[in-house]
């Protein structure tokens, strides 16, 4: 027979860590709010494009950049019952006839408030990182754009630029 201890007796208080998602709004760091940016060849050329950081799909650029940030917080916790599955424990705060409640494994709480608040900053520490590294990739690939359209429409010029030669070719020979 196997013994499964529980951390936490019910109605016995812990703590444990609340996600807050915070998400605010801050002036582009590809355009710095101009909305377009400028685009320098090795050959000295430069192009004025569409800042593609701030743009969304097919809306033009709005001068500021979505951003998102994650801070942990520690907060009281009281549970009203308990589950175990295999050798898991997870406690409730389900008040019966309630619709809706809470459910946090043994392994997500805490005793004390201080060990709480210091998984709380090792997630939110955790989490920003994560974030960050997602943003600057974000804006990595963005900035293909600008080089990508650049090609493209001076490959449309010289195939349209060979094109009118020819045409002009064309209609020399058939002028009398």
């Amino acid at each position: 027979m196997t013994t499964i201890t529980l951390p936490f007796a019910i109605g016995e208080k812990c703590w444990v860590c609340r996600r807050i998602h915070h998400e605010d709004y801050e002036t582009c760091p590809e355009c710095l709010g101009t909305k377009e940016v400028t685009l320098t060849l090795a050959n000295g050329e430069s192009y004025k494009l569409e800042c593609s950081g701030c743009k969304s799909g097919y809306d033009p650029p709005r001068g500021t950049v979505r951003t998102s940030k994650v801070v942990y917080a520690p907060e009281e916790f009281t549970p009203l019952g308990f589950n175990i599955h295999q050798d898991e424990v997870s406690y409730n705060s389900r008040v019966p006839g309630s619709t809706s409640w809470e459910v946090f494994e043994a392994k997500h709480l805490f005793k004390t408030e201080a060990e709480a608040q210091a998984e709380c900053d090792r997630r939110s520490a955790e989490d920003t990182a994560a974030l960050e590294a997602s943003q600057i990739y974000q804006f990595q690939m963005k900035r293909k754009e600008y080089a990508f359209s650049v090609h493209y429409w001076r490959g449309q010029k010289r195939d349209y630029l060979k094109k009118l030669a020819w045409i002009d070719e064309k209609l020399k020979a058939l002028q009398p």
